[in-house]
């Protein structure tokens, strides 16, 4: 190679060298972390919040500081269970999670000062993860769920996505009426390139920052129908696709079988249904039905919400449908973020009210 030649390369090298250098240190004063570094791998559940992280997450319009405890959950450290106390646990995703609000704010932590309030002795543990599905919140129950010695397992649907989760991930099929496991386990080398790509996003936000960038483009597709993903108002359709109708019956038979799981572990099951914002938000609704072109008679917006009602009755399973509740709550202000869509501060606080009048009503705390 020419001397010259060498030299340009190293020149060349020497820039981009601090080009990235630059970058990373303007981005360690600017940089907000985004929600995809508190993932951590793991191999039955793929990903779970990484344990005793912290993080501070900043999206267009909410700030949230989440701080996970050694079991890698958004809640205080979790000690020995006293005695004389009633323990609720939460399963669910991002909206017992407290997607967009303060820990405190979501309403597993106000339905634990609900309770109280009502001189219940009770503690509410909050298992919510965002980014799961039914599948992967039973996977948890079993393996460490059951360890906390719940009272009661709350086990939160949310309509918009979690029938839709079990379909696209597909973690189980429901064959000859039981549920089994199909996808494998993650190997060893896929959970080490996982594991590694973890450690450079905690580490290098220059790869951070391209990382979200990217999942941000691809989002922006799926939205505009250049992805795959499907739509929640599919899940309200009257008459619903192949696709749909199988993730109905694999997330069901999920549910049922979280239930199953708690009442072995001596614990009292209540299926809660969280409802997608256009079934209780006029506007939204209208809003979501010009942008996509949807004519009206061709949905029921209470539909999947009755099939949750029918179902847990045939299983004898405790349920709450939080759809009348935020009705109502709609009416008196917003309560929802208006970018993001998550519940805000508001629409958490009439979820746990509404959970902690049927907690005490069914005499399960």
């Amino acid at each position: 190679m020419k001397a010259e030649t060498r030299k340009n390369l190293l020149v060349s090298l020497a820039a981009v060298v601090l080009f990235f250098a630059v970058f990373e240190a303007t981005l360690r004063i600017f940089y907000i972390s985004s929600a995809a570094e508190l993932y951590a791998p793991d191999a039955e559940l793929e990903r779970k919040l990484a344990p005793s992280h912290h993080a501070l997450v900043r999206a267009r319009d909410f700030e949230m500081v989440v701080q996970t405890n050694a079991l890698g959950l958004r809640d205080a450290e979790v000690g020995e269970k006293r005695p004389g106390v009633k323990r609720v646990l939460v399963l669910g995703d991002s909206y017992p999670f407290g997607y967009g609000v303060k820990q405190a704010e979501a309403f597993p932590a106000r339905l634990e000062e609900s309770l109280q309030s009502r001189g219940k002795t009770v503690e509410v543990i909050n298992a919510g993860v965002f980014g799961w599905g039914p599948d992967q919140e039973l996977i948890w129950l079993r393996r460490e769920g059951v360890k906390l010695k719940p009272d009661v397992v709350v086990i939160a649907f949310y309509v918009g996505n979690d029938a839709i989760d079990s379909f696209t991930k597909k973690f189980f099929v429901v064959e000859e009426g039981k549920l089994k496991r199909v996808k494998p386990l993650l190997s060893g080398e896929e959970l080490n390139a996982l594991e590694f790509r973890s450690f450079l996003r905690k580490n290098f936000l220059v790869y951070a920052f391209l990382s979200e960038q990217v999942r941000t483009i691809l989002a922006a597709r799926a939205a505009s129908g250049e992805g795959v993903a499907l739509n929640e108002f599919e899940m309200l359709r009257k008459d619903y696709s192949p696709d749909i109708e199988a993730g109905m019956e694999v997330s069901q038979a999920v549910v049922a079988e979280m239930a199953r799981v708690s009442r072995e572990a001596g614990a009292e099951p209540l299926l809660v249904v969280i409802p997608t914002q256009m079934q209780y938000d006029g506007e939204k609704w209208e809003a979501v039905r010009r942008q996509f072109g949807l004519e009206s008679n061709g949905f029921d917006l209470e539909k999947p919400d009755q099939a949750l009602q029918g179902f847990a009755r045939g299983q004898g399973l405790a349920v709450l449908d939080l759809l009348p509740a935020l009705k109502e709550a709609r009416q008196a202000g917003a309560l929802n973020l208006p970018v993001d869509g998550h519940w805000n501060a508001a629409g958490h606080e009439v979820a746990a009210e509404a959970l902690a009048s049927a907690l005490a009503v069914q005499g399960m705390v």
